[in-house]
């Protein structure tokens, strides 16, 4: 009879990055780990080294299979100040049952040792995402509907940090309608006709 065939890394790196996001590194036991991913210990750590090592993998993966579709779909928009601002929306507009968050937020709140592997690899996807801000918003300046006295660098900074702030605030059960409200006031420091 032929031995069923291991589960796909990928399917394990999501199991894990999903388990992660919601309950977060130090929370997760291996217990916890074996039910999600469906996978023993022995097997985990043979494929990953370690606890650590399925993490930094799992955030690898996240950032190839979430944060970078999400990037190409929004911040690719033909109006990049709409594609923010829907990228914006979705964090907490979506309609999944409950707000689970980003891996990437959540784990960065988690870790505060910027020299650890986990934070090491959790700054790789800011950095994609602050380079995907940048890109649509100098596309919005050559436009001519974006601010052009904001130099692109600074105004993804900017981005970063409220897409981050509006992320933790969701997950926080912060109302929809104030955090439409912060998400319109971002855009609008963005825009042409609000520059000073």
């Amino acid at each position: 009879m032929a031995r069923p065939r291991k589960q796909d890394k990928r399917q394990i790196l999501a199991a894990a990055w999903d388990l992660f996001r919601v309950h977060g590194y130090e929370a997760s036991s291996i217990k916890d780990i074996e039910r999600a991913t469906g996978q023993k210990a022995g097997s985990l750590y043979n494929d990953f080294g370690s606890k650590q090592g399925l993490m930094v993998r799992a955030v690898e993966a996240y950032i190839v299979d979430v944060v970078r579709p999400r990037i190409e779909k929004y911040l690719c928009d033909p109006d990049p100040l709409n594609g923010i601002r829907q990228l914006f929306l979705t964090t907490f507009n979506e309609e999944a049952p409950d707000i689970r968050g980003c891996l990437l937020t959540n784990t960065a709140t988690e870790f505060s040792d910027s020299g650890n592997e986990i934070s090491v690899a959790v700054a790789m996807g800011f950095e994609e995402l602050r380079a995907g801000f940048e890109e649509a918003y100098m596309r919005a300046q050559n436009m001519g509907i974006a601010n052009g006295a904001l130099s692109s660098r600074a105004a993804a900074e900017f981005l970063l940090l409220g897409y981050q702030g509006v992320l933790v605030l969701a997950r926080a059960n912060h109302s929809s309608e104030d955090l439409q409200k912060s998400v319109d006031f971002i855009i609008q420091c963005l825009e042409k006709e609000h520059a000073t």
